[in-house]
């Protein structure tokens, strides 16, 4: 099920994204339709609140007493109890959706009861466990029925929202290549230079989605890793890469005449393409580091990882759809970047 959502996420992308041409301006309607997606998209992306389970928080405070964590909850239909001792209210709590729910102590400290805590409502409450009192103990509310709520992922929290955007950048600087061979390709065989346009055009945006892959990866791993640059496998195959390619750009910088710029660059764009496969998904894989997916780390990644506390349905839907934005977003930059190019070339610019 997640490679078909995650896959029609993809075909969609490029079916709009593609519409109408490579050269051709986009209708007016195209345009509100993206802006409005990659907008929704985003908001998905970045707004939905995590919410973990009882099991999460209790598991963390093995580690550390004092742990704190978003728990999605729901308030049992009873009265709630004042101590006046302590001066602290005890309710019963339960989490949302279980036919046979298990009962959990929530400590509320303050004379007044918070209005939100009824049960006809669904909350992302963050509380902290309490292990000698087998209670939990309220700190505030976050959310109160929330449209979607994400599920935590151990360690990564509010943090895992970063693979709606890492991700996708990554791969359609994959696909960025590629469509840059493919009409490097095309160009040696017809000698087009609208052929060269696109080739360049697009080894361009896949080196803007390279570095935003590896900007995003730098502020993901300062967080889980404690620095932003680590040498790990992934992060030095992606340095790689951009040396690969940014000699493309020295080589063509370096050559006045069109035809033997496009035929030379056409050349290079096919052989480094060879390497970007690897570079991105198979030598990350088979050498051991940091980055999930890595040899000996025991998934297959976030993103491919059949585990569900990894990608559960709601978050491969919205992964799914930042995937389709994307694809959009880089397809309107590849039309409007031919698009320009042809007007430079037709006005007797370089190339």
């Amino acid at each position: 099920m997640k490679a078909i959502i995650i896959i029609s996420g993809l075909i969609i992308g490029l079916a709009f994204g593609l519409f109408p041409t490579f050269g051709k301006a986009k209708p007016t309607i195209w345009r509100i339709l993206a802006v409005i997606f990659i907008t929704f998209s985003v908001i998905l992306g970045l707004l939905p609140p995590v919410g973990g389970t009882f099991y999460d928080l209790v598991y963390l405070s093995k580690f550390n007493e004092k742990s704190q964590l978003d728990i999605r909850m729901q308030v049992l239909n009873e009265k709630p109890v004042f101590d006046e001792v302590n001066k602290q209210w005890n309710a019963k709590i339960k989490y949302p959706d279980e036919t046979e729910p298990q009962i959990y102590n929530l400590k509320i400290s303050g004379s007044t009861f918070p209005n939100e805590l009824n049960p006809n409502n669904v909350l992302i409450v963050k509380m902290e466990y309490l292990k000698n009192q087998k209670s939990f103990k309220f700190i505030k509310i976050v959310s109160v029925n929330p449209i979607i709520t994400l599920p935590y992922v151990l360690n990564l929290g509010e943090r895992a929202k970063i693979l709606n955007f890492h991700v996708p950048v990554a791969w359609l600087s994959v696909l960025a290549y590629l469509i840059s061979m493919i009409f490097a390709i095309k160009y040696l065989k017809t000698r087009d230079l609208n052929n060269d346009i696109i080739a360049s055009s697009s080894a361009v945006l896949g080196t803007i989605f390279c570095l935003l892959a590896t900007v995003t990866g730098m502020v993901w791993a300062k967080f889980n890793w404690g620095s932003y640059w680590n040498w790990d496998p992934r992060e030095t195959s992606i340095f790689v890469l951009l040396l690969i390619y940014g000699a493309y750009f020295a080589l063509r910088s370096a050559i006045d005449k069109d035809d033997l710029r496009a035929r030379l660059s056409s050349i290079y764009s096919i052989i480094a393409f060879i390497t970007v496969p690897f570079f991105i998904f198979v030598l990350p894989r088979i050498t051991s580091g940091l980055h999930p997916g890595s040899a000996g780390e025991g998934t297959a990644g976030p993103i491919l990882s059949s585990q569900s506390e990894m990608l559960n349905l709601t978050k491969t839907t919205i992964f799914s759809l930042c995937l389709s934005a994307f694809t959009v977003i880089y397809f309107w930059m590849l039309n409007i970047s031919v698009r320009i190019k042809k007007l430079q070339y037709k006005s007797g610019m370089s190339l």
